[in-house]
């Protein structure tokens, strides 16, 4: 094990710090894959913002800003524009599991 998780490991120790070490990490995830699919389906952050109704700025800070934390509002609106459907499924946690989990998955080719 390295020494930078060896570090992150009895950081996350304290109960204070592993709570935001996950949000922070579920909130990227979830913009990674949300920035992915908006890739995948080439469209610009105009062209995304256009769909959304808001302004390309908005859209830019959302994918880029250090602690973008959208509302579930927000994330509805992304959802519709990229024509995406989200799962979301309440399990228990298992020991240093974040407590999101997100990846886009893209549709299989059609025949």
């Amino acid at each position: 094990m390295s020494r930078f998780h060896q570090r992150l490991r009895k950081d996350l120790e304290d109960p204070e710090v592993a709570a935001d070490f996950y949000q922070a990490t579920a909130e990227i995830a979830l913009m990674q894959a949300l920035e992915e699919a908006r890739k995948s389906f080439h469209l610009t952050e105009k062209e995304l913002a256009a769909r959304m109704g808001t302004q390309r700025e908005a859209i830019t800070r959302l994918f880029n800003a250090e602690h973008a934390n959208p509302t579930l509002s927000t994330i509805t609106s992304l959802l519709s524009a990229l024509g995406l459907h989200a799962e979301i499924t309440l399990r228990p946690a298992f020991p240093d599991e974040a407590p999101i989990e997100a990846k886009f998955v893209p549709a299989a080719p059609s025949s």
